[in-house]
């Protein structure tokens, strides 16, 4: 129901994360950016942050199909749209606590946003695991 045309794969120096842009009208991601504009990393967190070539050709495709890289789309999401040591927002924590952790599994910093104090300890509890498990 759906012929997935294999794109070349692109050279890996250019697989870095703010140039996977949306290309289709249906996609919706939300993106906050602090007005101005945002010096460009410093080359070693290009480097750090380079992103498998396969993995960028696929983020591309309109449609993310389950597969081994793919069973995280948050994870994903993070690793195409932020650098390592960003801030990755959250502003729907809930006891999951998937985007937080993810971020911080991938060496980004992260804001994330609980009502409940209960739930918010326990948010807290999973992102500090992740600090340590690394």
């Amino acid at each position: 129901w759906y012929g997935r045309a294999v794109l070349p794969l692109p050279a890996p120096e250019t697989c870095t994360p703010t140039t996977a842009r949306l290309t289709h009208t249906a996609q919706t991601l939300i993106v906050y950016r602090k007005h101005g504009e945002r010096p460009p990393p410093a080359p070693e967190i290009v480097s750090a942050s380079l992103i498998d070539p396969e993995e960028y050709r696929d983020s591309l495709e309109p449609i993310w199909t389950p597969d081994a890289r793919n069973d995280n789309p948050y994870g994903r999401l993070i690793r195409l749209w932020s650098y390592i040591d960003d801030i990755v927002l959250e502003p729907f924590a809930g006891e999951g606590a998937v985007v937080p952790v993810e971020a911080v599994r991938l060496g980004r910093r992260c804001i994330a946003v609980e009502l409940n104090p209960a739930i918010c300890a326990k948010t807290v509890a999973k992102v500090q695991v992740a600090r340590t498990v690394g």
